[in-house]
C-alpha cells in the first residue's frame, strides 16, 4: 500500500521456484525449485552444477541426495581401506577405489573371498600366494 504489486514468479523468484506469494503483504516470498534457493531463488548451492536454467545435478565431487560431498571418510570405509573417491558420471553414487583388495562395489567395507586380514592383504585359510591367491589342492600341493 499505496502501490499493491502481484507477486510473480518470473518477476520476483527468478522464474526459479514453484509459486510466489505474500505472507506479510509487504515483501514477495518464493517456494524455490530444483536446488535453487535465496529469498528470490537465484543462488545455486556450491554443492550443485547450474546447467542452463536448472540447479538438480551434483557438483563433481558430490553425489545423491542432497549432493553431500564425496569422501573417503564417509564413503569408502575410510583411509585405512579406500584410496580415492570420486562421484559417478551421472552424480548419483560416489565411487571408491580401495586399497589392497577391499570390494569397490561394497564402498570398501567387504574383504571378498579367496582374501583375508584386517587390511584384506592376505589370502584366507585354504588359499596361498596373496595378491593372486590360489586353491590349495590334496592333487596339486600335498605329496603321497
Amino acid at each position: 500500500y499505496p502501490t499493491c504489486v502481484l507477486c510473480d514468479v518470473a518477476q520476483h523468484c527468478s522464474n526459479h521456484a514453484t509459486a510466489s506469494g505474500s505472507t506479510d503483504h509487504i515483501s514477495c516470498t518464493c517456494t524455490c525449485r530444483n536446488g535453487w534457493s535465496g529469498t528470490d531463488c537465484s543462488v545455486c548451492p556450491s554443492n550443485y552444477q547450474q546447467q542452463n536454467d536448472a540447479c538438480s545435478l551434483c557438483a563433481l565431487g558430490h553425489a545423491g541426495s542432497g549432493c553431500p560431498v564425496c569422501s573417503i571418510a564417509t564413503h569408502c570405509g575410510g583411509p585405512s581401506k579406500g584410496s580415492t573417491v570420486q562421484s559417478s558420471a551421472d552424480r548419483t553414487t560416489c565411487e571408491c577405489t580401495c586399497k589392497n583388495k577391499w570390494d569397490a562395489a561394497s564402498g570398501c567395507s567387504v574383504c571378498p573371498l579367496p582374501y583375508a586380514g584386517t587390511a584384506c592383504d592376505a589370502c584366507t585359510v585354504g588359499w596361498y600366494g596373496y595378491p593372486n591367491c590360489a586353491e590349495c589342492t590334496i592333487a596339486t600341493h600335498c605329496s603321497s
